[in-house]
């Protein structure tokens, strides 16, 4: 990727951009990789399912150009999987270190609760990231695997803590309304959701949108997924049925 030009942030009027969860203005945003090699049913890997990544010290040039050229002050890092490799991710925050960069930064898209140590969140603290985020998705380990997440809960609670323990602010991610989940599963994730204890929680609407294996599934079962609509997918009515079991 670092073969890519920098990103033409002067066609772009950074000080229209926000977003709920910020400590500074102007605020950009970053993407350091691209992909992620999991396949989640819901999700529509639009990036690929080929993870390749930005060197460590284009990664840090970027930043530095964001803040000393255009005055950003804050940056959200988008990436699907920052942490999947987690030496590159802690050689990032080295090199932001060392480059006495003042950015505030987060990350948007939630990192996978079984690929981060404590030792990159004190190093992710370090080099100045204040909120980190973590795609916990469901409290039911059944739903997580009929999804394909492949992840152990026990790793979203001990991230939680380890995250608060580096002083980092804490953001997860939950899914609610799958189309074989019954009520009792919504209040286990919503229960489940407690018991992680993030300092922000954000519920979703399950949508199955096409591209996706969710859509396929239900397509071949005859079923035809309603697909997002005005309400958006934090509120209105459920996607689908709840199940009677």
């Amino acid at each position: 990727l670092d073969a890519l030009p920098l990103p033409a942030l002067a066609k772009v009027p950074l000080h229209r951009y926000d977003a709920v969860l910020k400590k500074r203005r102007p605020l950009s945003i970053i993407m350091t990789s691209r992909g992620c090699p999991y396949r989640c049913s819901f999700c529509y890997q639009a990036p690929g399912t080929t993870w390749r990544a930005h060197s460590p010290g284009r990664v840090v040039a970027e930043l530095a150009r964001q803040q000393y050229e255009f005055g950003v002050r804050e940056v959200c890092v988008f990436d699907d999987n920052f942490s999947l490799d987690l030496p590159r991710a802690k050689d990032i925050c080295r090199g932001i270190i060392a480059a006495g960069l003042r950015l505030a930064l987060q990350t948007t898209n939630g990192l996978r609760a079984d690929h981060i140590d404590e030792e990159l969140l004190v190093l992710m603290r370090r080099a100045g990231f204040w909120k980190i985020d973590f795609a916990a998705e469901s409290g039911n380990d059944a739903t997580l695997a009929r999804c394909g997440k492949q992840l152990d809960r026990r790793a979203v609670v001990k991230a939680v803590q380890l995250a608060r323990q580096a002083g980092l602010c804490t953001h997860a991610y939950y899914m609610i309304g799958f189309p074989w989940e019954s009520r009792a599963a919504i209040e286990n994730t919503i229960a489940w959701a407690d018991e992680v204890d993030a300092d922000f929680n954000q519920f979703s609407c399950v949508t199955a949108f096409p591209g996706t294996a969710l859509y396929a599934e239900l397509a071949a079962a005859g079923a035809a997924p309603p697909l997002l609509d005005e309400s958006g997918v934090f509120h209105g009515v459920p996607r689908f049925p709840l199940q009677q079991v």
